[in-house]
């Protein structure tokens, strides 16, 4: 899939959370799986997650648009990018640097173009998460990644990793069956109504949470948690 013809399947839309942010989204005459099956000559047999801001994302960015403090001057790495929303809130809030990852080109495609169009900086990086490296003092961000079983899983096993690595972690707890429950702390929750089409529930708890965090001040001092 080429950017043109991206802009030539989608309309930009504003997540709820992230009203700030443009990305491109599906037609407002077309559902998820109709969307799939009749670009299926652009954008290829693989299932397009980069079309939708999952809840994760959009929660996990709007928490990096309000503590902009845990961002500046760190390099952030979107993990899994989809739509690039969470990398498009890193850049907005003053990372020194951002890399969106995925094993999808066209996510890749997606999340740059929605990052020119929203004027900041992204770089963009094809991988999956078993060959994922992190570079020491990185901030780790995966949004909506417990979606299946396997993906969560393996989502959870790489996370769990990267402590060791010198890496601090972000991620968002939508109330997914395979997301991470051990050595886990809740920074912030954020509520969100979603759709039918994607979600068992009308509403969503989104829970903004970092792993193996016993270093990381209280929130109830009221200051905001180093990451």
């Amino acid at each position: 899939m080429t950017p043109d013809q991206l802009k030539s399947i989608t309309v930009r839309t504003s997540p709820p959370l992230v009203p700030e942010i443009s990305v491109a989204g599906i037609p407002h005459h077309q559902t998820f799986e109709s969307f799939r099956a009749q670009r299926h000559d652009i954008i290829g047999a693989a299932t397009p997650y980069w079309v939708v801001a999952w809840p994760g994302g959009q929660g996990l960015a709007r928490f990096l648009l309000d503590t902009p403090q845990l961002v500046s001057q760190r390099r952030v790495v979107d993990l899994g990018c989809g739509n690039g929303l969470v990398a498009i809130a890193a850049a907005m809030a003053g990372a020194r640097s951002v890399v969106a990852i995925d094993v999808d080109p066209n996510a890749l495609v997606c999340a740059q173009d929605n990052a020119c169009f929203n004027k900041v900086d992204i770089k963009t990086t094809r991988c999956d998460l078993r060959s994922f490296k992190p570079d020491p003092g990185d901030l780790v961000c995966a949004g909506d990644l417990w979606y299946e079983q396997p993906t969560g899983r393996l989502a959870t096993a790489c996370l769990s990793q990267l402590p060791n690595a010198q890496c601090s972690i972000l991620f968002c707890d939508a109330g997914r069956s395979y997301r991470p429950r051990s050595d886990v702390t809740c920074l912030k929750t954020y509520g969100l109504s979603v759709s039918p089409e994607f979600e068992s529930s009308s509403e969503l708890s989104l829970r903004i949470c970092t792993l193996n965090a016993a270093n990381i001040h209280s929130m109830h001092t009221g200051h905001v948690p180093h990451v």
